[in-house]
C-alpha cells in the first residue's frame, strides 16, 4: 500500500512539475511574440491566436507568470527600447516613438513622463 501511495505522489509530483513547465513555455512564447512584435499595434486576439489560446487564457498566463498585464509589460518594454535609443541614437522623438509602436508623439511623451517624470527630450538631455 505505501507503495501505491508513493507511486501517486510522485506522478502527482511530476504532472505539476510538467504543468508548471508547460506554463513557463506559454509565458516565454508570449514574450517572444511580443519582442518580435512591440513595433505594431497591439491586439490579444492576433497573439492568442497567433500562440493558439484563448485572449483569456493569454491574459491570465501571462498575469499569472509575470505579475503584471500585457498591456504593462509591453508599455515598459516600449519605454525600455526607447530609453536606449535616446542615449544612443540621433533620431528625433518622433521617429522613435513610432519606431518602438506608439500611434503617437504624444501619447509617447505623456506614459514616458508619467513612468520617469521626465519627458523624453529632458531625459536625452540628462543622459
Amino acid at each position: 500500500m505505501q507503495d501505491l501511495w508513493l507511486s501517486l505522489f510522485f506522478d502527482r509530483e511530476f504532472h505539476l512539475e510538467t504543468g508548471q513547465q508547460r506554463e513557463d513555455a506559454r509565458a516565454r512564447n508570449m514574450l517572444r511574440y511580443l519582442h518580435d512584435h512591440y513595433q505594431e499595434k497591439f491586439s490579444l486576439t492576433k497573439m492568442s491566436a497567433a500562440l493558439n489560446l484563448s485572449r483569456g487564457e493569454c491574459s491570465r498566463y501571462f498575469h499569472r507568470s509575470l505579475g503584471m498585464t500585457i498591456s504593462e509589460y509591453l508599455l515598459q518594454y516600449r519605454l525600455g527600447i526607447s530609453m536606449r535609443m535616446l542615449r544612443q541614437e540621433t533620431w528625433s522623438i518622433t521617429e522613435i516613438a513610432h519606431a518602438v509602436g506608439f500611434s503617437s508623439p504624444s501619447s509617447y511623451t505623456e506614459k514616458f513622463r508619467k513612468r520617469t517624470g521626465l519627458t523624453p527630450r529632458q531625459y536625452r538631455k540628462h543622459h
